[in-house]
């Protein structure tokens, strides 16, 4: 942080191989098996003027997986914390959901502790799991540093470019600037999308 306090560093932490083989195959199934409960997440400008800023689907029914995933996050969490550099707070909330992002989708700038979300939120994870090989190329997570200017945040420059890598999870601030890049998905196949299982810890 630099001497005025206004520059914010992305921290994250990525771990490989998250769940085990049987885990992450019944995750993809479920998430096939229930694509008609995925919802359209495409969000507009508020003044409507402007193109739509996020676009894909969403469940938030993520069934028994969520469970499975708080678990193995209280788990692991004071190593969650240790890696981001925070101190320890009590977990009194977790959020999932499921996201499928195909051909065309993204999701711009954004943080996810803002006050028009919830401001209680503090780490955001977002788990990768997709078809082998990799159907669809982009999307991309991006975290940038940023800077505090008239209380909005704006990027400075990108701390970490991810790829989406099967069986992939990582960890970041919740209110760290990030974005989904791009997504091309020749097939247009649902069962080819780019999905993620990904939510927040709430203080």
């Amino acid at each position: 942080m630099d001497h005025d306090g206004s520059l914010r560093q992305a921290r994250a932490v990525v771990w490989e191989e998250f769940l085990v083989i049987e885990e992450l195959e019944a995750l993809f199934d479920y998430a096939v098996r229930h694509e008609r409960e995925f919802a359209a997440s495409q969000v507009f400008n508020p003044e409507g003027n402007r193109p739509a800023y996020r676009r894909s689907r969403v469940s938030l029914n993520t069934g028994w997986f969520h469970d499975m995933i708080a678990q193995r996050m209280a788990f692991y969490f004071p190593r969650i914390l240790r890696a981001l550099d925070r101190p320890y707070f009590d977990v009194t909330r977790v959020e999932s959901q499921l996201t499928a992002s195909n051909d065309g989708d993204y999701f711009r700038f954004h943080n996810d502790n803002s006050q028009a979300n919830w401001p209680s939120r503090e780490i955001t994870y977002v788990y990768f799991f997709h078809r082998e090989p990799r159907p669809f190329s982009g999307g991309e997570l991006v975290l940038y540093d940023s800077r505090e200017e008239g209380g909005v945040s704006a990027p400075i420059a990108a701390r970490k470019r991810l790829t989406p890598e099967l069986n992939t999870i990582v960890f970041f601030d919740s209110s760290a600037l990030h974005e989904v890049t791009l997504v091309r998905c020749p097939s247009q196949r649902f069962a080819d999308s780019r999905f993620t299982l990904n939510g927040w810890l709430h203080r």
